[in-house]
């Protein structure tokens, strides 16, 4: 298996180009972290999911937090 990890939050209209892209080629698996979309991003997630293509962390509580900069930051 050759897996990604992702986050995601509102992207409805990135995510399923995107989940596309990478699972027509080497990639096998992907990790979403969701930060609870309200765009119907989790819909087409959870269409993935039922493929066993795609496994979600919902949390929801990081929605309001800019963790690609918090990352950053702390030097990762």
């Amino acid at each position: 298996m050759i897996a990604i990890a992702t986050t995601t939050w509102n992207s409805v209209d990135l995510v399923e180009t995107f989940l596309e892209h990478h699972l027509g080629g080497a990639i096998t698996r992907v990790f979403v972290v969701e930060y609870g979309s309200n765009d119907g991003t989790a819909e087409i997630l959870q269409r993935y999911v039922e493929q066993d293509l795609v496994e979600v962390l919902h949390l929801p509580a990081l929605a309001d937090k800019d963790t690609s900069n918090l990352v950053r930051r702390q030097g990762f």
